[in-house]
C-alpha cells in the first residue's frame, strides 16, 4: 500500500503504538529487573497474537490487511497497544499491596476500561479498500444487544487474556525468586504466553461466552451478567485494599501508569469524534472518565503521602 492512500487516522495510531511500547521497553530497561520486565512485555505481544489469531481462525471477527506493520493476519500496531496496556496495569499493581492472586481481577478490570474506549472507535473508524468498509478489525458475528457494536464476551474475554498473563508473571517471578536460576528467568514469560491460551478455554467456556448455545437473549444476559460479575469482584478487592495502597514513584513510575493510559483515552476521544463516529461518543466519555478518575484519585494520594 501507497502512503498517500494509507488512512492518516491509522498511521498515528500506528506511530502512537510504536512510541508507547518505546516508553514501556525505556521503563522495563530503568527497572528492578529490566531482562524479565523486556521478556514479559515482548512476550505479551505474542501471547496477544495467539489469543486474537485463535478468534480470527475462529470466525468471530477479522482485522484488515491493509496494514504497513502485520504479524501473521493482525496488525502489529494493535498488539503493541495491547502489551503497553497490560505493562501499566502491571506496573501500578506493584503499588497496591493487594493479594498477590488479585492481579487477575486488577489488571483484568483497568484493561478493560481501557479497552471500552478503543474497541468502538477503532472498529468504527473505518476507510473502503478494494470496495470493501473496514475497520482495524471487523466483527463477523452479530448480536440484537451489544455494547455500542462489541459483543459482551470480547470484554470478559479481554480482562482474563490480561489478568491471567499477569498472574502467570508473578507466578514466574516468584519461581525466579526462588530459585535464582536464570533459565527460569528467560523461560516463564514465553512459556506463560503459549499457556495462556490453554488456561483460555475453560475460562471462556465458563466465564466468557456459552459457546454451545444458539439463542442469542440467552448469549448476551450470560455474557453481560459474567461481566458485571467480573467488574464486581474487581471493585470491591480494590475497594478493601485502598488503604494500603503504597505511594506511586512519581518520577519512575509515572509515566507507565499514569501517561499511557491518558494518551490512549485521548486519541479515542479525539478519533472518535473527530470523525463523528456516534457509536463512541457514550463510551469514550463515560469510561475515559471513569478510569481516569481511579487514576487521579492514586496519583492525589501518593502526592499526599509523598508531602507528609
Amino acid at each position: 500500500m501507497e502512503l498517500s492512500n494509507y488512512p492518516v487516522t491509522w498511521i498515528i495510531m500506528e506511530v502512537m503504538s510504536v512510541v508507547l511500547f518505546a516508553m514501556c521497553m525505556r521503563h522495563a530497561l530503568n527497572s528492578d529487573r529490566p531482562k524479565h520486565k523486556i521478556f514479559e512485555l515482548c512476550c505479551f505481544v505474542l501471547a496477544a497474537a495467539l489469543f486474537e489469531h485463535v478468534g480470527v481462525l475462529g470466525g468471530n471477527y477479522w482485522y484488515s490487511q491493509e496494514r504497513f506493520m502485520r504479524f501473521g493476519l493482525l496488525p502489529l500496531s494493535i498488539l503493541l497497544i495491547e502489551s503497553v496496556i497490560m505493562y501499566s496495569a502491571m506496573t501500578l499493581f506493584e503499588y497496591t499491596n493487594m493479594p498477590k492472586w488479585s492481579i487477575i481481577w486488577f489488571v483484568g478490570i483497568l484493561s478493560t476500561i481501557q479497552d471500552m474506549t478503543i474497541d468502538p472507535v477503532y472498529v468504527n473508524d473505518t476507510y473502503v479498500f478494494n470496495g470493501v468498509a473496514q475497520g482495524h478489525w471487523n466483527w463477523t458475528i452479530y448480536y440484537d444487544t451489544t455494547f455500542f457494536g462489541i459483543p459482551f464476551f470480547n470484554f470478559s474475554s479481554w480482562f482474563f487474556m490480561t489478568g491471567i498473563y499477569a498472574g502467570m508473571m508473578l507466578l514466574g517471578r516468584h519461581l525466579y525468586d526462588k530459585k535464582k536460576k536464570e533459565w527460569i528467568g528467560a523461560a516463564y514469560p514465553f512459556v506463560s504466553a503459549v499457556l495462556l491460551i490453554v488456561a483460555l478455554v475453560p475460562t471462556a467456556i465458563l466465564l466468557v461466552k456459552p459457546v454451545y448455545s444458539d439463542n442469542n437473549t440467552f448469549k448476551f444476559w450470560y455474557e453481560l451478567i459474567a461481566l458485571i460479575f467480573n467488574f464486581a469482584c474487581a471493585i470491591v478487592l480494590i475497594a478493601k485494599n485502598w488503604q494500603k495502597m503504597s505511594p506511586v514513584n512519581l518520577k519512575k513510575d509515572g509515566i507507565v501508569i499514569f501517561a499511557i493510559p491518558a494518551i490512549l483515552h485521548l486519541y479515542d476521544i479525539i478519533v472518535g469524534f473527530g470523525l463523528g463516529i456516534q457509536q463512541s461518543y457514550i463510551p469514550v466519555v463515560v469510561f475515559t472518565a471513569i478510569h481516569m478518575a481511579y487514576l487521579i484519585a492514586v496519583y492525589l494520594k501518593s502526592k499526599k503521602a509523598i508531602a507528609k
